[in-house]
C-alpha cells in the first residue's frame, strides 16, 4: 500500500513537471552548452539563493525560470558582455533535480 502511494506520488509530480513548463529551483545541477564554444560550456549548480555562478559572466538569477528563460538570459548576457560578437544559441538543461519535499499532515500507518 506504501509503495503505490509513493508510486503515485512520483507520478504526479512527473505529470506536473511534463504539464507546466519546469521552473529552475535551488540544488538543481543544470547542463549549459553554448554551441561552438566548448569553453563556455560545462555544469552548474544553483545555490540556495538562486543563483548559479557561471564563468565568465559571474553570478546569474535562475531562480523560478524556465529552462528557456534561462537561455535567453545567458545568451543575452553573453552578447551584452561582450563575451561572444554574435548572439549565441544556449541550451539549458536539467541534468539532476533537487529532490521535491512532501509532508504528510495526519495519521499514518508507518512514520518516516
Amino acid at each position: 500500500m506504501h509503495l503505490k502511494k509513493t508510486i503515485m506520488i512520483v507520478l504526479l509530480t512527473l505529470l506536473t513537471v511534463l504539464v507546466m513548463a519546469y521552473k529552475i529551483r535551488p540544488g538543481d545541477v543544470l547542463f549549459v552548452s553554448v554551441y561552438g564554444s566548448a569553453e563556455l560550456s560545462g555544469e552548474i549548480v544553483v545555490g540556495p539563493d538562486g543563483t548559479a555562478s557561471i564563468p565568465p559572466l559571474g553570478s546569474v538569477a535562475v531562480l523560478g525560470k524556465t529552462l528557456e528563460e534561462a537561455e535567453s538570459l545567458l545568451s543575452g548576457k553573453y552578447l551584452s558582455g561582450g563575451i561572444l560578437a554574435t548572439r549565441p544559441q544556449v541550451t539549458v538543461s536539467v541534468k539532476s533535480y533537487a529532490p521535491f519535499m512532501f509532508y504528510v499532515l495526519g495519521e499514518v500507518n508507518k512514520p518516516g
